[in-house]
């Protein structure tokens, strides 16, 4: 289902159809997707949107937001924030913008950000990318902590309801933020 969103127009998988039909009519906030191959915490972009630009980190609006998700999961991993998780590939304190690491077209952590209010970053969990059964409970206990506080996060913002001066509910209002210094406090 990863990777096949890059052009809504052309002909998909069921699955993704299935997946992106989900994704578009229920309200996510944060969600995370998981892979092996490697531990890190990726986050947004994944691809590059500038076609000027194709090297390098590509920060969303968002991208200090998407750093303190993508940490507060490294963070509270068993390896993944102090390098010791996966000896072929080398992240600062357990993150990586994915565009930085190596660009994808139709990722699902891009898709969420672009076409829905959700934002998603992909966990690598595993240096082996098909790791035996045995080996799910270590997993599991690597993962827990993290896994807890990353659902946390989905607390932070802005919340409640938008009223008229009379208290009846405004439906379809935007709240837009008008300037977003970058600054991000825990």
């Amino acid at each position: 289902v990863n990777r096949s969103r890059d052009d809504l127009f052309r002909d998909r998988q069921p699955e993704t159809k299935a997946m992106m039909d989900l994704i578009l009519s229920e309200p996510w906030v944060i969600s995370a997707n998981y892979h092996d191959g490697a531990v890190v915490a990726a986050y947004p972009y994944n691809d590059y949107r500038d076609d000027n630009t194709q090297e390098g980190m590509h920060q969303t609006p968002d991208d200090e937001v998407f750093k303190h998700l993508a940490s507060t999961y490294a963070d509270n991993h068993g390896t993944m924030a102090n390098k010791t998780g996966c000896l072929r590939f080398e992240f600062d304190d357990g993150i990586t913008n994915g565009a930085d690491w190596y660009s994808i077209d139709g990722g699902l952590q891009d898709f969420n950000y672009h076409f829905s209010n959700d934002m998603e970053i992909t966990l690598e969990l595993s240096c082996c990318k098909y790791p035996q059964r045995y080996y799910l409970n270590r997993e599991w206990e690597r993962n827990k902590d993290s896994l807890l506080e990353y659902i946390q996060q989905v607390h932070r913002g802005i919340k409640g309801l938008v009223t008229d001066t009379s208290g009846v509910r405004i439906s379809g209002a935007e709240i837009i933020v008008a300037e977003n210094t970058g600054a991000f406090v825990k």
